[in-house]
């Protein structure tokens, strides 16, 4: 009877390492992807900077006052 108990706790000890293991290795490979993607984002084709001020006419009024 006790035979069939430790067996049954060496079934369940090694289902819980490979729960654990599994857990891990999806984690490592999400950690690996958000890396991968953060990486690719950073070196994204950005255009250049324009200047907007030289570029974009602006009529600018200066305030005065009225007396």
């Amino acid at each position: 009877m006790f035979i069939r108990v430790g067996k049954n706790m060496m079934w369940l000890l090694w289902f819980m390492l490979g729960l654990i293991w599994a857990w891990g290795l999806v984690a490592l490979v999400a950690a690996v992807m958000e890396i991968n993607s953060m990486h690719a984002y950073e070196n994204a084709d950005t255009p250049a900077v324009i200047n907007t001020v030289q570029t974009i006419p602006v009529e600018v009024y200066k305030l005065e006052r009225e007396d």
